[in-house]
């Protein structure tokens, strides 16, 4: 993660584009909050006993902590769009967020089976119908689905990126489309590979600039 070529390319679509014609760009502005000091995320990794991945790690502490970034921008450490009332912490474990010391379960993407999704059995009672569904949301939305991840971006609609922080796909940001019976998907690079934080952020960078008709300078 190289900060000042982040905030440099932020200042050149700010520029560009000006009538924010780029998706999510009206909300974020291309504009990145503060960033955190080393105390601050040495306290959240404290707190939740997990060394962030060091490319996210790096952007918090040397570029911003939330703010520009793809869809409607990234999450401030901590906090998501929850119920949609503005920004509220997660909490590890409430199925939005895992918990963060242990491993996320997934390699590739995941979603419950097609016939998951629809009931099986006419309902006798609307309470017979209340229950399938229960227990259907429970199984769908189980936190262990999403173990050793926390939300940091949303694209609207209730889908969300997550960055994943513990186990095998550490370090790679993933989609939460359960909203729409999309399931979990890793963002993926152009050849295929899972995609980390850094190319994540930067290949949005590179995607803006082609959106507006330029090329995003090398260096």
């Amino acid at each position: 993660m190289d900060p000042e070529r982040v905030v440099r390319l932020l200042a050149m679509l700010r520029e560009a584009d000006e009538r924010r014609a780029v998706f999510g760009a009206g909300a974020h502005e291309y504009r990145l909050d503060s960033p955190l000091s080393e105390a601050e995320l040495v306290g959240f990794e404290e707190r939740h006993g997990v060394p962030l991945p060091e490319d996210y790690r790096s952007f918090l502490l040397h570029c911003g902590n939330g703010g520009a970034g793809p869809y409607y921008g990234l999450f401030p450490l901590g906090l998501f769009d929850g119920a949609g009332r503005g920004l509220e912490p997660w909490k590890e474990g409430d199925g939005h967020a895992g918990v963060l010391r242990h491993p996320f379960p997934h390699s590739t993407a995941w979603n419950l089976p097609d016939e998951s999704f629809v009931p099986s059995e006419t309902f006798s009672s609307v309470d017979e119908e209340d229950a399938w569904h229960e227990r259907f949301d429970a199984e769908y939305w189980a936190p262990e689905l999403v173990a050793g991840s926390f939300p940091i971006c949303h694209q609207g609609c209730a889908y969300r990126n997550f960055l994943i922080v513990t186990g095998a796909s550490r370090g790679q940001v993933w989609v939460d489309g359960r909203a729409s019976d999309g399931g979990l998907v890793p963002e993926l690079n152009r050849d295929g590979t899972p995609r980390s934080f850094s190319s994540w952020y930067f290949g949005w960078l590179e995607d803006a600039f082609r959106e507006l008709g330029l090329d995003m300078p090398s260096a």
